[in-house]
């Protein structure tokens, strides 16, 4: 089974990282490089929702017009996110929203790095789902 990604075009079925099938999250360099929480906070949230769209098309499931949430619901009733990734998601997606319309001032800077170190983790488990699933078709 082939699949060609809508997003980015890049071929899902090849070894991620080849030239082939970059991985999806091109933004990493500057996520890791960034030094504004704001900034890296909205690419991750910006990768995250992007990942879970491409795994809702994979598996047949309406991601147009559905929330991030909607989505993780979907992809966790249909066994594809297990219940810690999909409760991990859930819970700093609050945070990552703020980042979005740049509302944290009231967030404590710790707060703020373990979102950064969890958003960033999430965004590469995806990944790393997203191709096992190809891999398997």
């Amino acid at each position: 089974m082939r699949y060609i990604c809508g997003f980015c075009g890049s071929d899902k079925t090849k070894l991620i990282g080849s030239k082939e099938n970059p991985l999806l999250i091109e933004n990493i360099d500057a996520i890791a490089k960034n030094i504004n929480p704001i900034e890296k906070m909205a690419l991750i949230r910006y990768e995250i929702e992007k990942e879970l769209k491409i795994l809702c098309r994979i598996n047949n499931l309406h991601a147009s017009q559905r929330t991030i949430r909607q989505m993780i619901q979907d992809l966790r009733e249909n066994k594809i996110l297990d219940n810690v990734v999909s409760n991990l998601l859930l819970d700093i997606l609050p945070i990552l929203n703020k980042a979005i319309h740049t509302d944290i001032d009231n967030t404590d800077f710790a707060d703020l790095e373990r979102i950064i170190e969890k958003g960033s983790a999430l965004v590469m488990h995806l990944e790393i789902i997203l191709k096992d699933l190809v891999s398997i078709g």
